[in-house]
């Protein structure tokens, strides 16, 4: 019986003590979320390369490697000039060159077999041609954003790198970074240890590249809009929203108007499938699809007009003038070569004037801008219209937000601020870019093999004009799309939508512009505002994009 019992306890103590070494060793063990396929592709995409320039056009400089030799927009090449020839003293045979650093490229676009990139430092002007090497000599920091994270980017990065001089701080974090900090210890690069993920930005600080899960936080519902949210000027009331309608499709932009003359909204977008003119709660009125080319955005007038501007990769701009009635959506004028929008020119309260932009072949935003007018299914110019040189015809808006008679002009900067101009100056914009968006259509020129994006061009949303106060001084309301993620998307297989956070903002004057959330960060894209009476509508985006997307209709009460 003692014999058993002292064997009973050292089976005992066997056990209690192998599971208390167990516990120290996975209390004590580093696990580390980032997969293989992560390193895997980093190895691959920061192998050494080197190749030539060949050409220099504009500035721009065209080296002989493109998407088929693996290299991708914001890589980095180290720009070299051979200063003397290595001779074998008994063969006679040139060994190679001694070479000495001259500068650095950025690459900004990749083709098969070339890539065009643009100077980021120059000690002299560049040779054609001229020995180039992907991050050559190049300065990197890594470090991390979480206590879990292993030794493998470094390894590669040095295996990968070797005359490069890579870093690993664990004791900074990114929010202590700046730009003047990065280059006055000459970094090129910083890799950012996450979880789930490698994220990669330039001496800058601009996100050029992520690799991993895209992980996000999902805002509180239950704070999105306060019933009786206060401004400092002026005060506003509005009632939290509610859903009141969902698609399985993403909505691209929208707007709501009474176009069928039956006192009731409806919702106007298009997606990938066309331009609709839906009820509210109710079914498809219209459908339309250009012939050719994608639709850019569009704008509705009075009377069931509709302006659509639709580009053409091989032909250019091709806009179309659309008219709603009992056969649907018909075309009454198409070709037109202009960039159209219906605004309120006149301080009337309805977009009932139509203007038109020049198209530039370049630069697609023309310097004219005219005031258009419909006869005989012909446009006619009307007048000119004086605007401010970076103005673009979409999105943009007349108000007079001051009162002092003469109207301000909205418009979209190139940034992706909203900026106002009085007198074609620029008097106020956003502090930060508030026009991203997940759909994008390149403006590309330049002969095959050669072709360049000149621009990149959304379907920035229409701010919305309103009097809320009743007391004779409109005010502006716009969205605002936080897209994190907008420099590295080209990187990903699909957008994670639910990545980006969007608020709606008033836009006013009282003595000086201002501007104020009316409400929280609501997670997804907003598309398209509204409204009709006292009603206000918006659209939210959610899901991957392509692929998986959802549409959420939202109505409050001013």
């Amino acid at each position: 019986m003692e014999g058993n019992l002292k064997k009973n306890n050292k089976i005992f103590k066997f056990i209690f003590n192998f599971f208390i070494i167990l516990f120290l060793i996975k209390k004590n063990l580093v696990f580390c979320a980032i997969s293989s396929q992560v390193y895997e592709e980093i190895k691959r995409d920061f192998a050494p390369l080197s190749g030539l320039i060949i050409g220099i056009e504009d500035s721009q400089i065209i080296i002989d490697k493109g998407k088929a030799q693996g290299v991708k927009p914001k890589d980095i090449f180290t720009v070299y000039k051979r200063v003397k020839k290595i001779i074998h003293p008994e063969t006679e045979k040139t060994l190679g060159f001694l070479k000495e650093i001259i500068g650095k490229i950025e690459i900004i676009n990749t083709e098969e077999n070339f890539a065009i990139g643009r100077v980021i430092f120059q000690k002299e002007s560049f040779p054609v041609p001229a020995p180039i090497e992907r991050l050559a000599n190049s300065k990197i920091l890594i470090i991390p954003e979480t206590p879990n994270f292993d030794e493998n980017l470094h390894l590669i990065l040095k295996n990968n790198l070797p005359d490069s001089t890579i870093i690993f701080d664990p004791n900074l974090r990114l929010k202590n970074l700046t730009p003047q900090y990065l280059l006055s210890q000459q970094y090129d690069l910083v890799f950012v240890i996450e979880e789930e993920g490698i994220k990669i930005y330039n001496y800058k600080l601009d996100l050029i590249r992520y690799y991993g899960s895209i992980t996000y936080k999902v805002q509180p519902k239950t704070s999105y809009i306060s019933p009786t949210y206060q401004l400092t000027y002026p005060s506003i009331s509005l009632i939290s929203p509610k859903i009141i309608g969902k698609t399985k499709e993403e909505v691209f932009q929208a707007e709501f108007i009474d176009i069928d003359n039956d006192n009731q909204p409806e919702m106007i977008y298009f997606n990938s499938k066309g331009l609709f003119i839906t009820k509210i709660k109710g079914n498809i009125l219209a459908h339309y699809l250009p012939k050719t080319g994608k639709i850019i955005n569009f704008s509705v007038g009075p009377s069931g007009w509709i302006a659509l501007n639709v580009l053409d990769e091989n032909i250019g701009l091709r806009s179309e003038i659309l008219k709603y009635g009992e056969q649907g959506l018909n075309p009454i004028i198409t070709n037109i070569n202009l960039i159209l929008n219906f605004v309120d020119y006149t301080g009337t309260g309805k977009k009932d004037t139509l203007i038109g932009q020049t198209f530039d072949e370049e630069n697609f935003f023309g310097k004219e801008v005219y005031i258009l007018k419909r006869e005989n299914n012909n446009l006619l110019y009307v007048a000119s219209v004086k605007v401010p040189p970076d103005y673009r015809n979409i999105g943009s808006i007349f108000i007079d937000l001051d009162k002092d008679g003469t109207p301000e002009i909205l418009s979209y900067l190139p940034d992706g601020k909203i900026g106002i101009f009085k007198n074609s100056n620029l008097v106020w914009s956003s502090p930060y870019s508030v026009g991203r968006h997940f759909y994008e259509i390149p403006f590309i020129k330049g002969k095959k093999g050669k072709e360049v994006i000149k621009q990149i061009l959304y379907p920035s949303i229409t701010p919305v004009i309103i009097d809320i106060n009743k007391n004779t001084k409109p005010e502006i309301i716009f969205i605002s799309n936080n897209f994190p993620l907008a420099p590295v998307k080209s990187d990903l297989k699909y957008i994670p939508l639910n990545s980006t956070t969007s608020q709606i903002f008033i836009l006013g004057f009282e003595g000086t512009y201002y501007f104020r959330n009316l409400g929280d960060a609501q997670t997804g894209f907003i598309t398209g505002l509204g409204i009709f009476n006292n009603e206000f509508y918006y659209v939210l985006v959610k899901g991957n994009y392509p692929g998986n997307t959802e549409t959420e209709l939202y109505l409050s009460h001013f």
